[in-house]
């Protein structure tokens, strides 16, 4: 909770998204907007948890809190203005923050629930694309639609179903480094529409995450079958945490199958490794982790906290088996004892059985020719399965495999090793072959 007192220095009352700033008993600006009439207490949860979310898989997100006050604890600022929809600035009354407040969900003590999202370090430059480079920027020099951690960021976006996931939602912000230096630092902003964000038009609303806005392939298709094809949004329907969290849901989530709101170019361009990649991110978010974020929503009723866990949960499982199962997912590479440990991911997380596992190794040399490798893989009660390493010098490059009986048999995992005169091994890196593992 920011520290009292706050003192309101500007607001909107007006149009789809009213708020107001305030400044907090340390000098810190803060953004507060209500949830409004539809869905209470959705946007601003989703807006704290998703948040967490991203900064947690390593991306720069505000810092976005869920708030109850006193409205007779808010101060009007010397000098605040308001502007509205249409442009027109004056100065900020009370009248214009008791709108907003108006559209807030009130408690029986009096306290109102607000999203407040704490301003972003730096001077705000613009929005950054998900494609192409801006041209001002030397640091940016990969287009973005082929950046790894943003066509992945699908993955992410599926997850929570954040359909608003576009260029409007980023910032870019610049970082000063002494007096002539600095740098941009890119911001992903705004997740008030993640789990289950509804629209006044239900059909519409039925669709999102599976269909976008304006999807030409899928309109195509319908008027060619004349409406004929079942399709996932056919079987939408409230949950237990009913209109909190709309079609919110895990039985009709397909991963690779969801689709953003707007076309994304980066999420058009994702590979099987980038969402591997990201999966293997999501794989660290434990159940406690996930009960833990859905904490910060602070909802009012049980039933939709367990909700949105349960459903979090579920379709993090989906995703962990969509992408944990092509790609190897053996991870964490490290040598240690004379042996090459890598974790398996699909154990750990609890998508394979551990006794129903069997892993193979292998190896070769800088020619290409096999190693013969002494003994074979054994496992440990935290996942790992280690390979004892031959006493050689030199180049080694070992391929580990694991299999699931009568289900799946994973491409391998490529470990690239060195090893010195005095016998010390070097991790030189890692690789995850797409052929066959057999």
């Amino acid at each position: 909770h920011p520290p009292l007192p706050w003192r309101v220095v500007s607001g909107k009352p007006d149009g789809a998204s009213p708020g107001f700033t305030i400044e907090d008993a340390d000098g810190q600006r803060h953004m507060l907007k209500p949830d409004g009439a539809l869905q209470p207490e959705r946007a601003s949860a989703a807006d704290a948890i998703a948040a967490s979310i991203w900064h947690a898989a390593g991306f720069h997100a505000p810092c976005n809190r869920v708030v109850y006050v006193d409205p007779a604890s808010l101060e009007l600022a010397e000098g605040a203005t308001t502007e509205h929809a249409d442009g027109r600035e004056e100065p900020l009354t009370d009248a214009h923050v008791q709108r907003v407040l108006a559209q807030a969900v009130r408690r029986d003590d009096g306290t109102v629930r607000l999203a407040a999202s704490q301003f972003i370090d730096g001077a705000p430059v613009g929005h950054w694309r998900y494609d192409g480079v801006r041209r001002e920027d030397p640091n940016d020099v990969v287009p973005h639609e082929h950046r790894r951690e943003l066509r992945a960021q699908y993955v992410l976006s599926a997850w929570t179903n954040h359909i608003d996931s576009r260029q409007e939602n980023t910032m870019a912000a610049w970082m000063t480094q002494g007096e002539s230096h600095g740098y941009l630092r890119h911001y992903v902003i705004d997740f008030g529409d993640c789990f289950g964000v509804i629209h006044e038009s239900e059909a519409l609303s039925k669709r999102f995450g599976h269909s976008g806005y304006f999807d030409v392939q899928h309109l195509a298709t319908d008027l060619v079958t004349l409406g004929q094809l079942d399709r996932p949004w056919d079987h939408a329907a409230y949950g237990p945490a009913g209109e909190t969290l709309g079609y919110y849901d895990v039985a009709r989530f397909e991963p690779d199958a969801w689709r953003p709101g707007y076309p994304n170019p980066a999420y058009d361009r994702m590979t099987e490794r980038d969402a591997a990649w990201m999966a293997r991110v999501v794989a660290r978010f434990r159940d406690p982790h996930i009960r833990a974020l859905v904490e910060r929503g602070r909802f009012s009723d049980p039933t939709v906290s367990e909700e949105l866990i349960r459903v979090l949960i579920g379709r993090r499982d989906r995703i962990l088996e969509r992408w944990l199962t092509r790609l190897s997912p053996l991870t964490w590479p490290r040598v240690e004892d004379d042996q090459l440990c890598v974790q398996d991911l699909a154990v750990w997380t609890g998508i394979r059985d551990h006794d129903d596992r069997r892993y193979e190794a292998r190896a070769a040399d800088a020619s290409g020719a096999a190693v013969s490798l002494p003994g074979s893989p054994t496992t440990t009660d935290d996942a790992f399965v280690c390979q004892p390493l031959p006493d050689r010098t030199g180049y080694l490059v070992v391929d580990l495999i694991a299999e699931t009986v009568d289900r799946e048999r994973t491409a391998p995992a490529r470990v690239h090793l060195l090893r010195d005169d005095e016998g010390a091994t070097r991790l030189l890196g890692l690789e995850r072959v797409e052929e066959s593992g057999s």
